[in-house]
């Protein structure tokens, strides 16, 4: 017996059902469908038997409402995982750009000690240079004379002298048949080249200015203004169009004289400003040892001391009571008075005229060292050029009378092979000795000092007699 319903669920469209009651051998075919139907789906891996049989109603309120919650769990996760993104992502920026300052502040510190070390040979070979024009020419010392030249040439090579190429085309690739490079020396007055002479070279930073006079050999006619960038291309006019370029990669002449930028601090992850009317400060140091790594003095009781450039700067140390105040200031030295045994920089007993430099250690007449750790400038009143520069110090170790009588040069290589150097005061020398560290500078020495130092003593020591100081 058969009957026949039709449905009304909700959300199911109507459709005939119908249920009756089969004889056995109709339920047992039905039967056997059905397993091979669950078979069927079984080896496609879609369901189980008890899946099959047991599936529950698929779009309930519940279904929809767990679906909905791990779409939004992955939604929210995948936004958490953005937001990590772009945090590593600025997190690494941030340290991308605190190496690159600290990059930027060790290559400034880089440059500014090679400028010095450049500075340094040129101030000696100009040392040199005046003694040998001081000694006249006699038939005792001309032979002699004429070694020390040569010698002095070779030991200052990299002083200061630039050197540039000619070339024939606007891409400086082409070289002319003959004299395509020549050099020049600043130390020289007049500097012959195969076709011209030229004079006042001035080396700065990034360009060389001289003045070239055509088919002279004196520099004595036809001055041409000239000026020529360091590593760039530069095209010059005449009767044959020439190219002429300075690779940047060996240019030593400039010495830093006369930078308007301002001098970087020792620390890698600083960068000095330019002096300004407002003035600026410095660190400053006492110590015991002549490598300036015993803190001593006022160090003894606390970290270096930052001071200011323009007042009077007091303290209470291991030493008791002192003031200093800085009379004059150039890119990397500062001078000034140091009163004992007072915080009133006015009081005018127990006062000394010293210096302190950048990445120097200087003993001054107490025994003891100063060294001055970061410098960011003067007022424009205190600031002069470096070349104008000088200290007339009273308070130094170098201002003891017993360095009274005869100076060879073979004591100015002494002193410098330690670690120091003087100031030129003139051609002649000065009694304004400053010290500087030579582990800082070993790899300068050896390259502006190709030959042994012996060699150049035993040459000029006999033969150049110096005034008493």
């Amino acid at each position: 017996m058969v009957h026949t319903y039709l449905s009304k669920a909700p959300g199911v469209n109507l459709e005939v059902l119908t249920f009756g009651f089969k004889g056995k051998e109709a339920r047992r075919k039905d039967t056997e469908d059905g397993e091979a139907e669950v078979e069927e789906e079984r080896a496609g891996g879609r369901v189980s038997s008890a899946q099959f049989w047991d599936r529950g109603p698929m779009t309930s309120d519940a279904s929809f409402k767990a679906i909905a919650e791990v779409a939004e769990q992955k939604k929210q996760a995948a936004a958490d995982t953005q937001v990590r993104k772009r945090q590593a992502a600025v997190k690494e920026m941030e340290r991308s750009a605190k190496y690159a300052k600290l990059a930027e502040g060790a290559r400034k510190k880089v440059e500014h000690q090679a400028r010095n070390h450049v500075k340094l040979a040129k101030l000696v070979k100009e040392e040199l240079v005046g003694m040998l024009k001081a000694m006249g020419e006699t038939p005792a010392t001309s032979a002699k004379k004429a070694d020390m030249e040569a010698l002095v040439q070779q030991l200052f090579v990299d002083a200061g002298t630039v050197t540039f190429t000619v070339y024939t085309d606007d891409q400086c690739t082409e070289l002319p048949p003959r004299n395509s490079v020549v050099t020049l020396d600043d130390t020289v007055s007049c500097n012959e080249t195969p076709d011209s002479s030229i004079s006042d070279l001035v080396c700065s930073a990034d360009k060389i200015t001289y003045t070239n006079h055509p088919n002279t050999a004196d520099c004595s006619a036809s001055p041409i203004a000239n000026e020529l960038p360091v590593g760039v291309c530069t095209y010059f006019p005449g009767p044959v169009s020439t190219w002429k370029l300075i690779d940047a990669s060996t240019y030593t002449c400039y010495s830093g004289e006369g930078d308007s930028e301002a001098t970087p601090s020792p620390t890698a992850d600083s960068e000095a400003t330019p002096s300004s009317s407002a003035g600026g400060s410095f660190e400053y140091a006492i110590y015991l040892d002549s490598e300036c790594t015993q803190l001593g003095g006022i160090g003894s009781d606390m970290p270096p001391w930052t001071f200011d450039t323009e007042v009077c700067n007091s303290w209470a140390g291991g030493v008791g009571d002192n003031s200093m105040k800085i009379s004059s200031c150039s890119s990397t030295c500062i001078c000034f008075t140091q009163t004992a045994g007072n915080r009133d920089c006015s009081a005018t007993p127990n006062q000394n005229v010293k210096e302190a430099c950048l990445d120097t250690c200087v003993e001054d007449a107490q025994g003891t060292f100063v060294s001055m750790l970061s410098f960011n400038g003067c007022s424009e009143a205190l600031t002069v050029s470096d070349a104008e520069y000088s200290c007339a110090t009273t308070g130094m170790a170098s201002d003891s009378p017993s360095g009274q009588g005869n100076v060879r040069l073979h004591v100015i290589f002494q002193r410098m092979l330690r670690g120091t150097h003087r100031k030129r005061c003139g051609v002649l020398l000065c009694d304004n000795w400053h010290g500087k560290r030579l582990s800082k500078w070993a790899s300068t020495y050896a390259r502006v000092f190709p030959f042994s130092i012996s060699t150049l003593l035993n040459i000029l020591a006999p033969t150049i007699p110096f005034p008493a100081r």
